[in-house]
């Protein structure tokens, strides 16, 4: 029996990524091949995130020349509203 079996190295211990076909007690054979995050496909957060959009975002924060409102006007302007504001949004775009 061979599998491949992903693991991480902590405290002088191999803990394994997933289950494992190996009954407690039994004695293996590791070959150990360290994973780069090239082979990680979550290893590179910046890959998920949209990263253009959030250095557009951060530019346009630090262009306000207004700042921006109080908690408490938010929450005062948004109790008008009935339901959530996710259900309002999806009303808007069904309507379209």
């Amino acid at each position: 029996m061979n599998e491949r079996v992903e693991a991480v190295f902590e405290n002088g211990v191999f803990l394994p990524q997933g289950p494992v076909s190996v009954r407690n007690g039994q004695r293996v054979a590791l070959s150990i091949e360290p994973i780069t995050a090239a082979d990680d496909a979550l290893g590179d957060v910046n890959d998920l995130l949209d990263v253009g959009f959030m250095e557009s975002c951060r530019r346009e924060a630090q262009a306000r020349t207004k700042p921006a409102p109080p908690l408490e006007e938010v929450q005062m302007l948004t109790s008008a509203f009935q339901g959530t504001l996710a259900d309002l949004i999806s009303a808007e775009r069904d309507e379209r």
